[in-house]
C-alpha cells in the first residue's frame, strides 16, 4: 500500500521517507495534545455538575440546565419509568420476589425477562446489564466521571470527578447489595460454597486451630462428618479438635434458626411486609392495564365518554396510525400522569392524558 498526498508531494527516496515519519510524529503529538485539552474541558464541565453529553445510565434522562452562549449545559434527571425498573432490580437482589430469598444476577435477569420487563431500548436483560446497574454508584447520587480509560482500566481515584445526580437508591441499600454480591463472587467464594448441597460449607471453623471444617466420610460414604481440615491434613498432633456428625450438627443449627427466626411475632412482621409489597405491585399492574386500555380506546377513535372521562380522541391522539398488522402504533406525542385519588371507593388510579400543546409544563 502506498500513501499519496495531494498537497504534499512525497517520493520514495530515503529523505522523503524520513520526512513522512517526522510528519507522522507531529500529527501524533497534535492528536494527543487535542485529546488532553478536550479531557480537561470535560473534567471541568463535570466538576461544575454538568453531564458530558454521553448516554445516561438506565433510570436517568438528560435535560437542559442552562445555556452559555451557543452551548447548552445538561444535567441528569430521573426517568420515572426506567427508575422503577432499577428499584426492582435492587429489591430482587436484596429481598427476592417474596417467594425465594435474595437473588443473584442471573436469576434477576431471568425474572425480568419472564415478566416482560425490557431494557431501555426494548431488548432482553443480560448478566452484564444487570450487574452494571447493581454496581453503579450513580444510583446513589454520585456519578464518577473519568473513572476508566479507553482501555477500560481503572484510573487513579485522583483523576475521577464526582458529579452529583438525583439518587434512585439510598446508600444503605446499595451497600447491602454490594456485600451480597461479594458474598456470591466466585473469585472470592468458590461456587460450591454458595450453591453446594452441604449446609455449613465455608461457615464453620475449628475452635482449636481456626481452620475450616470440611466434610469427611466413613464406611464408603455411609457416614458424613465435619472435621477440621488441619487435623485431616497433618494429623492429631497438629490439632486436637473434635469431629462432629454432619446430620447432628445440621439439625442443631436448623433447630436453633427455627427457634430464633420463625417466632410468631417475627413471622407476622415478615408476612405483613410481603403482603404490602404484593398489594403495591397489584395496584401498579392494575394501573398499567387501565392506562393501556384507555390508550387503546383513544387510538381506535372511540369518541364520546370512555372509562376515564369525556374527550375527543382525535384532539389528543394526532399520531395514531395503523401498522401493517392492523394494530395501532404506540402513542408518543403525549404524556401520561398518575394521580392517586383520596377516595377509598376508587381502587384504580386516575390518569390525566395531556396533549403537548395543552401542557403548560412541557
Amino acid at each position: 500500500m502506498k500513501l499519496v498526498s495531494i498537497t504534499q508531494e512525497m517520493g520514495d527516496d530515503p529523505m522523503h521517507v524520513m520526512m513522512r515519519q517526522i510528519m507522522a510524529l507531529f500529527d501524533e503529538y497534535q492528536s494527543k495534545e487535542t485529546a488532553k485539552h478536550v479531557l480537561r474541558a470535560m473534567r471541568e464541565n463535570a466538576r461544575q455538575g454538568f453531564w458530558n453529553s454521553s448516554l445516561p445510565p438506565i433510570g436517568y434522562r438528560v435535560v437542559a440546565a442552562e445555556q452559555r452562549g451557543a452551548k447548552v449545559k445538561e444535567r441528569l434527571q430521573i426517568d420515572p419509568f426506567n427508575a422503577e425498573t432499577v428499584r426492582t432490580i435492587f429489591r430482587l437482589a436484596l429481598e427476592g420476589d417474596g417467594v425465594s430469598g435474595s437473588m443473584g444476577v442471573k436469576a434477576i435477569a431471568a425474572r425480568l425477562n419472564e415478566r416482560s420487563i425490557r431494557t431501555r431500548d426494548g431488548g432482553r436483560w443480560g448478566l452484564g446489564a444487570v450487574h452494571q446497574i447493581l454496581t453503579r454508584t450513580t444510583y446513589t447520587g454520585r456519578h464518577e466521571f473519568n473513572r476508566r480509560g479507553k482501555d477500560r482500566k481503572l484510573k487513579p481515584k485522583s483523576e475521577a470527578v464526582v458529579v452529583e445526580a438525583p439518587p434512585i437508591i439510598d446508600q444503605e441499600t446499595f451497600d447491602a447489595v454490594q456485600a451480597h454480591l461479594q458474598a456470591r463472587n466466585p473469585k472470592k467464594v468458590p461456587p460450591r460454597v454458595v450453591s453446594g448441597p452441604t449446609l455449613l460449607t465455608g461457615l464453620i471453623h475449628c475452635a482449636k486451630c481456626g481452620g475450616a471444617m470440611t466434610i469427611r466420610t466413613g464406611k464408603g460414604g455411609q457416614y458424613r462428618y465435619y472435621a477440621g481440615s488441619t487435623k485431616a491434613r497433618q494429623g492429631p498432633t497438629a490439632c486436637t479438635g473434635m469431629t462432629v456428625p454432619m446430620e447432628k450438627l445440621d439439625d442443631l443449627i436448623a433447630k436453633n434458626l427455627e427457634d430464633e427466626l420463625l417466632r410468631p411475632d417475627r413471622l407476622e412482621t415478615i408476612l405483613s411486609a410481603v403482603l404490602d409489597r404484593r398489594q403495591e405491585q397489584t395496584t401498579r399492574k392494575r394501573a398499567y392495564v387501565a392506562r393501556d386500555a384507555h390508550i387503546a380506546a383513544c387510538s381506535y377513535g372511540q369518541s364520546g365518554r370512555c372509562g376515564w372521562g369525556t374527550h375527543s380522541p382525535r384532539s389528543i391522539r394526532p399520531d395514531a396510525r395503523a401498522t401493517p398488522a392492523g394494530s395501532l402504533a404506540r402513542p408518543t406525542l403525549f404524556r401520561i400522569e398518575l394521580a392517586y385519588p383520596s377516595s377509598a371507593e376508587l381502587r384504580l388510579p386516575a390518569f390525566a392524558i395531556l396533549h403537548p400543546s395543552l401542557d403548560r409544563r412541557s
